[in-house]
């Protein structure tokens, strides 16, 4: 929440399969109201633990009416987590998969506003319009940071042409494009060919131009598979994919890079820009050199006469440059900020038919053509309606929700319903044998290749661990069997690491990890065997010691679990694995009565077993191997 106390109230249905009796667990703090089907079934107290669970009631077949009102406390401090739980699971968060909601024209006017928002933050407004001086002196919405690519050396990687083309008309180049457009009509490829004679006079085109090979093609279309690539691009150039709309075309990558470029830009795309959608992958000279020669070898490039689209005029490309205001977003040699008289807040007060925001060419003048449909400029005016003040705030479980969007997370995981691109375009990876020169047997063993859901990535991961792993800092692969690799983000990190937590009802920041108790870790190290265990060495290593009777994908080494998962998610994992993802290898070792064959020990209770184990495993990088 915000400065201040403030309630909520959420509406909408639970789904349930078959008709059964259910306990709700609230966790937080202030006071939450929760109706099931007209009736109250709990009034909890954040204060009050007694209040905090319901009755077990009965929930009918197919969809239950839900209402949840929430107060927080008076400081404004608000946050809670719904539980529920049924003689069949332990208590957990309810699955985004059960919930469901009709949405109002209450809510759609909030999404507009919201888009509205976003749309400012994307078209970095506040470049050429500043706000009020305090908008940069808090945590404001981050996206507002995030300025626009260096122009810089941009003779040596960028050809002529294809800058041209950008220019001109960006989106007719890269559909998802966020660079505006700022000349049309008959001269519109005349003034954008002058701008590209002067970006290409930023820095020295190289000496030798250098061929692709074709051995570096054939390893780089394996890489380019097993990547999942195909799950963002299409090296054909695609009116419509039929896939999704948001794979983008490489078919002009051949046309904007050299190859020398191209393998410096697979090796780190960020360099000229921190903020592109672009992930970083941690990739060998080799790799990228195998990666580019395939891109270059496979695309088409830009159909038409090359020699339409260079020769411009420099010195006037650098005027234009200066009367558009380019250098407001990109820094760049001979092209100063030019910051309107106009501020953010006068703009939103006016007409909103005149500049950026223009419904016709002749209103818009020299103001960039941000491609705004009739839909986004009616979010944008209901942005403005409620003013700047949400800017100077920062949400980043609404932050994780645009850049899982953005990014295109979905290319390679599954979130809620959805099911990933990857997947449906059949870009299974390679199997790691094959991957590495074999002739690939028919009927040989290929390792899953599955990649891990999005649904409960807040509730599961540790925020700290989610940061170093966008961040590209982690230094270790939590699932070395995978082929594919999880790209960084590193400028996103943090702010989606904690958007991810709070989205989950946690806070940004994760719980100290507790002290270990000696005499459970002693006991959970013995659990960790396969006689007197539960074989967790079997499929797991822990610390030095290697898994013991791996046939299949090894597990989350013992020494990175805890500084990875959340306590409470790594019991109800270990009550019930394939509750929480059918797919998955784990065994389940609790029966219905929560117990264990091992009715000796701790009682017999799996939770104090599991709970011993954990203890064990909080050892962490120091954990010892069991003997």
């Amino acid at each position: 929440g915000g400065a201040g106390a403030f309630s909520a109230e959420y509406t909408g249905f639970i789904r349930i399969d078959l008709r059964d009796r259910y306990v709700f667990t609230f966790k937080g703090v202030g006071k939450l109201v929760l109706t099931v089907n007209g009736v109250e079934v709990l009034s909890a107290d954040g204060k009050d633990a007694e209040s905090c669970v319901s009755k077990r009631i009965r929930l009918k077949k197919g969809d239950n009416a839900v209402v949840a009102k929430y107060e927080s406390p008076k400081d404004g401090a608000g946050w809670f987590r719904m539980f529920w739980n049924s003689r069949s699971f332990v208590a957990e968060p309810i699955n985004a998969k059960r919930l469901y909601h009709v949405p109002s024209d209450e809510l759609r006017a909030s999404l507009r506003v919201r888009r509205g928002r976003e749309l400012v933050g994307q078209a970095r407004c506040i470049k050429c319009h500043f706000g009020p001086a305090k908008l940069f002196t808090g945590p404001y919405m981050r996206e507002l940071s995030a300025g626009a690519p260096l122009l810089v050396n941009v003779a040596p990687r960028l050809k002529e042409a294809y800058l041209t083309k950008w220019v001109e008309d960006p989106k007719s180049v890269r559909a998802n494009a966020h660079m505006p457009r700022f000349f049309k009509g008959k001269d519109a490829l005349a003034k954008a060919r002058d701008v590209a004679a002067y970006l290409v006079t930023i820095g020295a085109k190289p000496k030798v131009i250098e061929k692709p090979k074709a051995a570096d093609g054939k390893r780089g279309k394996v890489l380019f598979k097993n990547l999942g690539c195909v799950a963002c691009h299409t090296t054909e150039k695609l009116k419509k994919d039929t896939v999704s709309p948001a794979r983008v075309s490489l078919s002009h990558v051949k046309d904007k890079f050299y190859l020398s470029s191209l393998r410096e830009f697979l090796m780190n795309p960020h360099t000229y820009y921190g903020w592109s959608r672009m992930p970083k992958f941690d990739l060998k000279k080799e790799e990228a050199a195998g990666l580019a020669a395939y891109l270059m070898l496979e695309t088409k490039g830009i159909e038409g006469d090359h020699k339409d689209l260079t020769g411009g005029d420099a010195k006037r490309g650098m005027a234009l440059m200066n009367k558009v205001a380019c250098g407001s977003c990109h820094p760049t040699a001979g092209v100063a900020p030019k910051i309107s008289k106009l501020k953010l807040e006068d703009v939103f007060k006016g007409s909103f038919d005149k500049g950026c925001v223009a419904t016709s060419e002749e209103k818009r003048g020299v103001a960039p053509d941000y491609y705004w449909t009739k839909e986004d400029r009616e979010a944008l005016l209901a942005f403005a309606h409620k003013g700047l003040g949400s800017l100077m705030r920062r949400d980043d479980g609404e932050f994780a929700e645009r850049q899982i969007k953005g990014l295109n997370c979905a290319a390679c995981h599954q979130r809620d319903h959805t099911t990933d691109i990857w997947s449906q375009v059949g870009g299974g990876a390679v199997a790691k044998d094959e991957h590495e020169g074999s002739a690939g047997k028919k009927g040989e063993h290929r390792l899953d290749q599955s990649r891990p859901h999005l649904t409960l990535a807040g509730d599961r991961l540790r925020p700290e661990y989610v940061t170093k792993l966008l961040s590209g800092t982690l230094g270790y692969k939590t699932r070395p069997w995978l082929v594919a690799q999880m790209p960084a983000f590193a400028v996103r990190a943090e702010g989606i690491a904690k958007g991810l937590a709070v989205s989950h009802g946690l806070p940004p920041v994760g719980a100290k990890l507790r002290k270990a108790d000696a005499k459970l870790a002693a006991i959970g190290r013995k659990f960790s065997l396969k006689e007197g265990g539960f074989g967790c060495l079997d499929c797991h290593g822990i610390g030095k010691q290697k898994p013991t009777a791996l046939f299949e994908a090894e597990g989350t080494n013992f020494m990175y679990i805890a500084e990875r998962l959340n306590e409470d998610y790594y019991m109800r994992w270990m009550m019930n694995p394939q509750r929480v993802y059918s797919q998955t290898k784990m065994p389940k070792f609790a029966d219905e009565y929560g117990e264990t064959p091992y009715s000796e020990i701790l009682e017999g209770s799996a939770e104090k077993q599991f709970g011993a184990i954990w203890d064990y495993i909080l050892g962490g990088r120091g954990i010892k191997p069991p003997e």
